[in-house]
């Protein structure tokens, strides 16, 4: 089967059709995340984020889009994200951090 065949399978209700082309591409998908996160980890959930997200859209991909293309350009926003979502955490850890070592500075007599 290709593509279509197995995205239209999918959609009618074929869960294996949906296992195989998350067999087909999950190498791909999390390879690309592998690339632009350097965690593995990391990578894996993307990867799988993907898939829930083609999963959830699927219904509304036109007909004539290229699925590696989809599923690669939405790796990158899904990668994208996780690495801002990252950045956050790690300014909110070392902002709480100098918060703390602040407050164990001060003289208790205060």
């Amino acid at each position: 089967m290709n593509d279509r065949q197995l995205v239209s399978a999918f959609l009618d209700g074929d869960e294996p059709a949906f296992e195989c082309l998350v067999q087909k591409y999950f190498s791909m998908v999390y390879s690309a995340a592998a690339r632009q996160v350097n965690d593995r980890g990391l990578a894996e959930e993307i990867a799988q984020s993907v898939f829930i997200l083609f999963a959830r859209k699927a219904r509304r991909l036109s007909p004539n889009v290229l699925l590696t293309g989809w599923l690669l350009r939405t790796t990158r926003f899904v990668a994208r994200d996780a690495l801002k979502q990252m950045n956050r955490r790690q300014k909110r850890e070392h902002h709480a951090a100098e918060w703390n070592a602040l407050s164990q500075d001060t003289d208790p007599t205060w």
